[in-house]
């Protein structure tokens, strides 16, 4: 007989964002209880069910999450490095994921939409992150079978801040010039198709480096019965409603996640309830919808308030399945929006990225490797690195190690005879009692210390299929 240990980890939806575990204090979601492990005897087939594994999911958390796990044994551990702090094919074009079946990931956002389908469109949105420790142009190949792709009418990609477009199998976008630690979103836009209860209809989006994938996720729709409609919509409301509660104090938020939450749970759930409930507290949700624009300086990336028009018109017409789908596409763009605006303060995830990049940095810079105090700086970066793979230090130790080296960012400052420099320090040295912001601080310093001391640019792979070139985002 063997032990079979597994070891869960979860990222934000889309490609490339790092992987985080109980470890961390990331916000998502934790993980109470210890790794479970399953006893397999000699003869034993599967598949075999661990006892329930408890998780707990921040009031600030997207429900759009992506979930990893390794498993090992004593003869069968999974080939290092472990997938904590970094995304699959990162920071070399490995393949982790798809080559070690030791690891796998599930990656993928589904709408609930009714068998009969709809005649307004969802939008479902993931983020394209930059987990390399260079700029490059990130390709990102669209895939679909040719029956789904005729089943999802109208389908559309859509790169934000760009008008959305038609898309057919083996389309390649391309993200140009992306910084590492950036991000961006893609989203589908598409038509509810008609079919059989439990379907699942989905687009498949690859990051690719040359003609191989590395990494991806899954876009798409989950035909289900009325009951499952209604219900995914009101737990969508719960999250989002729960989420602007927790985070930005908006309005009658907390009572919209209350009494959604309260609707859902009901025994029975009607198309005509829901529809009632909508039409009692629309004048709330637009308030909601308005107040948060309007406290972010009328910025609206993802067009929130169109789509609250296009609910507000289809709740009036009075069909349930499209005030629905009207309303879920409404709740994913709001998540979308909450998800940017909470990545803008920061991302705990990214802590092993900055460091291994810090470490690129003065590998590859002529100027930084002649500075006096560069030593200390790789010395140190080196050795959080091998100890956060080791889990023997985690992202609660980022800030000790900035603050370590702040006597080195300084010397390195004067010795470039830079002021604007010099103030980004003052910065991470302010910021050192958050892990998010640290890490906010410590990267935008890394960009400007890039830019003035200069390094090697990487190769940029090619893409495959063909190409719809975006705008820099």
């Amino acid at each position: 007989s063997t032990t079979v240990t597994a070891h869960f980890l979860v990222s934000k939806l889309g490609t490339g964002s790092n992987y985080v575990d109980a470890g961390t204090i990331d916000p998502d979601v934790t993980f109470p209880d210890p790794d479970p492990t399953v006893v397999f005897n000699a003869a034993d087939l599967g598949p075999t069910t661990t006892a329930a594994y408890h998780w707990h999911l921040a009031a600030v958390a997207s429900t759009h999450l992506c979930l990893a796990v390794e498993i090992s044994s004593p003869a069968d551990p999974f080939v290092a490095p472990s997938l904590v702090g970094r995304a699959p094919g990162w920071p070399t074009t490995d393949l982790a994921v798809i080559n070690d079946n030791n690891k796998a990931q599930r990656n993928m956002a589904l709408s609930t939409t009714p068998a009969r389908g709809a005649g307004l469109r969802d939008d479902l949105y993931a983020i394209v992150h930059n987990a390399a420790t260079f700029a490059r142009d990130v390709h990102i190949r669209i895939d679909i079978p040719e029956a789904s792709y005729r089943r999802l009418k109208g389908a559309q990609v859509h790169m934000l801040g760009e008008r959305r477009r038609a898309f057919k199998p083996g389309t390649t976008i391309v993200l140009p010039k992306m910084k590492p630690g950036e991000n961006r979103w893609v989203g589908l836009r598409f038509m509810p198709p008609e079919g059989k209860v439990g379907e699942e209809v989905v687009a498949y989006f690859s990051e690719m480096i040359g003609e191989v994938a590395i990494n991806g996720f899954g876009l798409g729709a989950r035909i289900g019965t009325n009951a499952d409609v209604l219900r995914h919509a009101l737990l969508l409301q719960q999250s989002v409603c729960t989420r602007l509660a927790a985070s930005f104090d908006v309005g009658d938020a907390k009572a919209l996640a209350e009494g959604a939450g309260a609707l859902a749970g009901g025994r029975r759930l009607s198309s005509k309830a829901y529809l009632a409930y909508l039409g009692k507290e629309m004048d709330a949700l637009r308030a909601v919808v308005t107040e948060l624009i309007k406290g972010r300086g009328a910025k609206d990336p993802f067009d929130v308030a169109g789509a609250a028009k296009t609910f507000g018109a289809a709740l009036k017409r009075g069909g349930w399945e499209d005030t629905a789908t009207a309303y879920v596409s409404l709740l994913n763009r709001l998540d979308a929006f909450l998800t940017m605006l909470q990545l803008e303060g920061g991302d705990p995830a990214d802590v092993l990225q900055n460091v291994s990049w810090q470490v690129e940095i003065f590998r590859r810079s002529p100027t930084l490797r002649g500075l006096k105090a560069t030593p200390d700086v790789m010395a140190q970066s080196q050795s959080f690195i091998r100890a956060f793979q080791e889990r023997k230090q985690g992202y609660k130790d980022f800030p000790a190690l900035l603050k370590a080296l702040l006597p080195a960012f300084h010397a390195i400052v004067e010795a470039l005879e830079n002021p604007k420099l010099d103030k980004q320090v003052d910065v991470i040295a302010g910021s050192l009692g958050d892990v998010a912001g640290a890490q906010k601080a410590h990267r935008e310093f890394l960009l400007a210390l890039e830019a003035v001391a200069g390094r090697t640019r990487s190769p940029q792979p090619k893409g495959a299929g063909k190409v719809l070139r975006t705008k820099k985002g």
